[in-house]
């Protein structure tokens, strides 16, 4: 297995569309309505040209490819809300390929790419019933905050993890 972690390019656009919407359909069902998920999964090309988007702005995603093929990616910045942290947005990996170090090396290359940015310390926020809050504690995280947020207009609670980098 050829696993490689770099910066994304616009041409990675659609296939972090399709890891996003079957990672939401894996991880979320039965934590997030039907409705959510269903609209995610309709809305994989358009939301590929949102991607694009973003990367041509500020070129702040990461992919995980197995073979060439993008079945990871991780989202990164300034923190919304914290105005002294960087923030991981959105790490997603295809559940097909857990168990082979993908997340971890994801999160490590984004915690590299904070770093750069000058950050020393992130935060990242985490559905308080997604099984991957495990994973964030065993990278390091530390519990700051639990809030309710809105998505999509349903409210879903949260989880505020804080890392040192």
């Amino acid at each position: 297995m050829n696993i490689e972690i770099t910066k994304a390019n616009v041409e990675d656009a659609l296939a972090i569309s399709i890891v996003n919407a079957f990672t939401w359909k894996t991880r979320y069902t039965g934590i997030v309505s039907k409705r959510i998920i269903n609209e995610r999964m309709k809305n994989v090309y358009e939301n590929a040209n949102k991607y694009k988007e973003r990367i041509i702005e500020d070129g702040q995603y990461i992919v995980a490819k197995v073979d060439g093929i993008v079945v990871g990616f991780s989202r990164y910045g300034k923190s919304e809300k914290y105005d002294e942290f960087g923030e991981l947005y959105a790490l997603y990996l295809l559940e097909c390929f857990n168990g082979y170090g993908i997340g971890k090396k994801l999160f490590e290359k984004t915690k590299e790419e904070l770093k750069r940015m000058g950050y020393q310390k992130f935060v990242c926020n985490c559905l308080t019933k997604n099984p991957t809050m495990e994973f964030y504690a065993h990278m390091g995280g530390e519990k700051i905050n639990e809030f309710l947020s809105d998505i999509h207009g349903e409210q879903y609670s949260e989880t505020t993890f804080i890392f040192n980098i």
